[in-house]
């Protein structure tokens, strides 16, 4: 059963049915923040408890309903977000199977670019303990800004931590890791097959002599065709000569023999073994590039250097996640651009009129796809089976109801605001999330606003007080004034860059 609603459902899609515009404030009351956005984070959750909104945006479990909530608070060094995703971390992979492991993995791994962030979690790995710190190391894997072969040479890092940070660097330099060769050794004589591969493929990146000398040991010694046979692919890079001769010879033999088979069996084009291209080319070309930096090279687009005169700016994400999008996540990008005007503003997006489908009506689990993304669905027993037809109804009732006008609530100051929006596909309601804080600004009393600038790719936006605003209108760089193309602005600026752009007579 879903989650009671403070508002009835035909309260809260009336103003909508009506034609409440993109942005309008639906209604305003005195409530308090709900704990599932500020309380303890779970440890388990029934997807029958889900409202039909929540259980789209956690594609089936694979991230928390909030996650986008959490991951910024998480991402800009929230110290209580750090504690609440700690202490739920905890409780979560001490549930039998932990059936959330995947759902935290993705909250500590998403900010996988912020220095700050993953320093953090540098210290919380080093400090845990068992499955907590498994998961730690693995998010820390991932963390370009620390990007520190030492630290995950160390015999009490997980395994498959040390190969998940060796896959994702790329590197032309001759390196060889003792940690990934004991790894890959354990993988040889052990019985999971995936597990053995995922090692080769990050041990096949270094091409070193030491690595050579042991991944043919390695062959020599095994007796199982098949890991002979991977252990000889992840040398395809070697240049050792040996090591290069050995893959080139046993990749041929191969790659002929399985020609003459598909051949034999009437040559369809899609069984053949050249479909992706020659399994025998050893480039390295792809594989061993340059690291990525771990550092963003500074922007100097010209127009920074006039918009540093009149306020603040940025740009940015103007598309949400995936096709059930949290369009929230604008706003959070604007309450951060705007801090501390909008700090402790807590905000989410909701369907009313597919929080009104029930999509658990029977005992079987089944998962369908709704718009591309996958849904799980519980329907009735029909003979022994799920039942096929109810499952059709649900998806067709969920489908229509996407096509509903959302709404977007904000709890903020011991109020929560409910605002109508129309942001149904894959992309921010951009001028809905304008006018929102906006009003959220000058409700609050703060003398600065937001607006959108004149760019020709992305989203960009200036905050600024209404002589700064002023000022840029003047100078056409806001969308919607006029001579506001900027190619036209920028190129102009770049033959002189004003120290100051002298402010307009104000009315």
């Amino acid at each position: 059963m879903h989650r009671a609603r403070t508002v009835p459902l035909l309260a809260t899609l009336l103003p909508l049915l009506l034609g409440a515009g993109s942005g309008a404030l639906l209604s305003r009351e005195a409530a308090p923040v709900p704990a599932r956005l500020s309380g303890p984070l779970p440890a388990r959750i029934d997807p029958a408890a889900l409202t039909t909104t929540e259980a789209l945006r956690s594609l089936g479990l694979v991230r928390l309903p909030q996650f986008r909530h959490v991951r910024q608070r998480l991402c800009r060094g929230d110290a209580a977000e750090r504690v609440r995703f700690h202490d739920g971390l905890a409780r979560a992979l001490a549930e039998p199977g932990a059936p959330l492991h995947h759902a935290y993995f993705e909250l500590a791994a998403g900010c996988e670019d912020v220095r700050d962030h993953c320093e953090w979690l540098a210290s919380e790995a080093d400090d845990a303990s068992g499955a907590v710190a498994d998961l730690l190391w693995s998010a820390l894997a991932i963390c370009w800004p620390l990007d520190d072969a030492g630290r995950f040479e160390s015999a009490g890092v997980p395994d498959d931590a040390v190969v998940s940070y060796y896959a994702k660097r790329r590197r032309t330099d001759r390196v060889h890791s003792a940690r990934l060769a004991a790894v890959v050794e354990r993988r040889v004589g052990a019985s999971d097959a995936s597990a053995l591969e995922n090692a080769l493929n990050a041990y096949a990146r270094m091409d070193h002599p030491a690595t050579a000398r042991h991944l043919m040991r390695l062959h020599a010694a095994s007796a199982d065709d098949e890991r002979r046979y991977a252990l000889t692919v992840a040398m395809r890079y070697q240049s050792d000569p040996e090591a290069s001769r050995l893959f080139h010879d046993t990749c041929s033999r191969r790659l002929e023999a399985g020609m003459e088979a598909w051949r034999n069996g009437g040559g369809n084009p899609r069984g053949s073994p050249m479909r992706w291209g020659n399994p025998c080319d050893g480039s390295k070309d792809r594989i061993f590039e340059q690291p990525r930096p771990t550092e963003a090279a500074p922007n100097r687009d010209p127009l920074d250097a006039i918009l540093e005169t009149l306020g603040r700016h940025a740009r940015l994400d103007m598309g949400g996640d995936f096709q059930f999008s949290d369009h929230t996540g604008l706003l959070r990008q604007l309450a951060d651009l705007l801090r501390p005007d909008l700090d402790g503003a807590f905000f989410d997006d909701v369907w009313p009129a597919a929080d009104a489908v029930r999509l658990y009506r029977g005992p079987h689990s089944i998962w369908v796809f709704v718009n591309g993304d996958g849904v799980t669905l519980g329907v009735p027993d029909r003979d022994g089976a799920p039942d096929l037809a109810v499952a059709k109804a649900i998806t067709n009732e969920v489908t229509a109801a996407l096509r509903a006008p959302r709404i977007l609530e904000v709890w903020w100051r011991g109020e929560h605001f409910r605002f109508a929006h129309d942001g149904t596909g894959d992309h921010y309601d951009i001028n809905a999330a304008l006018a929102i804080t906006n009003f959220l600004l000058e409700d609050a009393g703060s003398a600065r606003r937001v607006a959108r600038l004149a760019t020709e790719v992305g989203l960009a936006v200036l905050v600024a007080e209404p002589a700064g605003m002023a000022r840029a209108r003047a100078q056409g760089l806001l969308v919607g004034t006029s001579n506001s193309h900027p190619l036209r602005w920028i190129a102009a600026s770049r033959r002189a860059v004003p120290r100051e752009i002298p402010a307009p007579p104000l009315p």
